[in-house]
């Protein structure tokens, strides 16, 4: 009789121990690529897997997504990861010439790594959302407006409704 609960236990201490941890990986890979962008340094490279990205050319912004995909410790093509300007100054004009903050939100798919919990987990993402000031230093104002906002197609089954200024926090 015990054994069942001691189970259910184990398990439960398992995944829900490995969902915190890849939570806080999701968080900091969104923390340090968000610091690095609004510095003017978006990463380098450009071939890792991105699903529905709009718009589809901008250099700035894939080497962005790459470099938080290449931070989560989850499969690039679980991951999503969307880029917005916020008007900070208050003039409803959010576009980078302006001292506007950058927004960067990322979704990472859930999965049991148990199994037991696969039903409860693997419907559901990991989230981050992390807004920052872009930096007008006069030796990066240059590559800042390389940037363009966009992003990749939301998880099956999720959006991006949390990705605004006016979402409650994640």
């Amino acid at each position: 009789m015990v054994a069942p609960v001691l189970f259910i236990l184990l398990f439960g201490i398992i995944d829900f121990g490995m969902v915190y941890s890849r939570q806080l990986a999701v968080r900091s890979a969104t923390r340090q690529s968000t610091r690095s962008a609004v510095i003017g340094q978006f990463g380098g490279d450009t071939t890792c897997v991105m699903t529905g990205l709009t718009p589809s050319s901008n250099d700035a912004l894939k080497e962005l997504i790459c470099a938080v995909k290449k931070d989560v410790p989850i499969d690039a093509a679980e991951v999503r990861v969307q880029v917005k300007f916020v008007d900070s100054n208050g003039d409803g004009a959010a576009d980078h010439t302006h001292y506007d903050d950058l927004m960067v939100c990322v979704q990472a798919q859930m999965h049991s790594t148990t199994g037991f919990f696969g039903p409860v987990l693997n419907k559901n993402a990991y989230k981050s959302r992390l807004t920052m000031l872009l930096e007008k230093a006069p030796d990066i104002r240059p590559a800042i407006p390389t940037l363009e906002a966009g992003g990749e197609a939301a998880l099956s089954g999720q959006d991006w409704a949390f990705c605004s200024d006016t979402a409650p926090p994640v």
